[in-house]
């Protein structure tokens, strides 16, 4: 097998998480979530599980990345194509007893004969609705029903909103609360992002709009969880790895995030092929020196790492795009991080600065320590203040 680098983990990719996904199903039954977490955590990963162990809990699974996705009309529209009647007739036939299960864990054991299947509410002509009628009739349409909606990057979707159509994103925002506080709703959403959802509508005034909703913070891989994956996934590509080596890796990769775990384990392999002229696994055990020679590497000015530094130009303009690389540069000669005022407190500092903030922690720069910015990951940072630190 090839290790995923970058891509959410599916099937035996995917590594642990068990408190988290035991957590999210003891509290679904009572609660829609807002699940935050910082970017390259493995949220992706962790939502498409969830949604694969949804049928044993007798939810319809339903995921959407909304990202791109750029009006209320847009996202209405994708919602009802993803969860279209017939499916969950479907469902709700195929999953029986299941089904019913989950309705009565929620309290909700009565099922009206016309929900299970052939409800139509189709009053007008699609395209002569606005989009408050669109999600009105979904409402009407999917709350009774056993659905689990996984609306992903919804932070992304709703900044972008508030940016162009601010009376359109506090429009939406409060009908999804209405539809979650409707009598009897069965259905779940869990609303997900890489800034938190709940601290970007603080910073607009819009917070009530969630505070219905469990907030579920997603963390790094505990350092026992960490040593144990790049262990079992050293073995299983034809690398073993032995348990001081495997901690060794986790403590210098610091963050113990999956993607920069696996990231270092795959120079690793590359530099062990060199070391050993390999052209296939030959179960040879990686060495000391092979993680070394994979963090020098990504730490050279020609890395994986060089990806982080020219997306920049495609998150900024030329106006502001200075200012950002002079505060990362500030950042990354600060291993414990700065006061997010004296950042924003840069000469040349954008009118939009904390936006700016914003958008470099939605992207995976930058995380909130309290009061602090710091670099999210301290191997990013090492090789920001290598190669970008002037």
């Amino acid at each position: 097998m090839t290790l995923r680098i970058g891509a959410p983990a599916e099937g035996d990719d995917f590594f642990d998480r068990t408190i988290e996904r035991a957590q999210l199903w003891r509290v679904l039954p009572g609660n829609h979530v807002v699940l935050s977490a910082p970017r390259r955590i493995g949220k992706t990963s962790l939502l498409k599980q969830l949604l694969r162990e949804a049928d044993e809990h007798g939810l319809m699974p339903a995921y959407l990345d909304v990202s791109r996705r750029d009006s209320a009309a847009d996202l209405m529209g994708a919602l009802a194509e993803a969860l279209p009647e017939r499916s969950i007739t479907a469902h709700m036939a195929r999953a029986g007893q299941q089904a019913l299960g989950w309705l009565g864990r929620i309290g909700r054991i009565r099922i009206d004969a016309g929900e299970l299947g052939g409800l139509e509410l189709e009053t007008r002509a699609a395209a002569a609705r606005t989009w408050q009628e669109s999600a009105d009739l979904l409402r009407q349409r999917l709350s009774p029903r056993p659905v689990l909606i996984v609306l992903d990057e919804f932070s992304v979707f709703i900044q972008h909103l508030l940016q162009q159509r601010p009376d359109e994103a506090r429009q939406l925002l409060a009908l999804l609360r209405a539809w979650r506080q409707t009598d009897g709703v069965a259905c779940r959403f869990v609303f997900s992002g890489s800034v938190g959802l709940n601290r970007l509508l603080e910073r607009h005034r819009l917070q009530t709009e969630t505070n219905d909703c469990d907030d579920f913070r997603l963390g790094p891989f505990a350092q026992a969880d960490a040593v144990a994956m790049v262990g079992q996934l050293a073995t299983r590509e034809g690398w073993p790895l032995a348990l001081p080596d495997a901690e060794s890796l986790c403590t210098r990769v610091g963050w113990l995030s999956p993607y920069y775990l696996i990231t270092v384990l795959e120079e690793a392999i590359r530099a062990a092929m060199f070391r050993l002229r390999a052209t296939a696994p030959c179960n040879q055990p990686l060495t000391a020196a092979d993680l070394d020679a994979a963090l020098a590497s990504l730490l050279d000015t020609r890395s994986r790492f060089t990806y982080w530094h020219l997306r920049l130009a495609d998150h900024f303009d030329a106006q502001t795009l200075p200012w950002v690389q002079r505060a990362l540069a500030r950042l990354a000669a600060r291993p414990q991080g700065l006061q997010e005022a004296t950042i924003a407190s840069l000469p040349g500092a954008p009118a939009d600065v904390q936006e700016v903030l914003l958008l470099l922690e939605e992207h995976g720069y930058i995380v909130r320590d309290g009061s602090k910015l710091l670099f999210q990951s301290p191997l990013l940072r090492q090789y920001w203040l290598k190669n970008h630190g002037r």
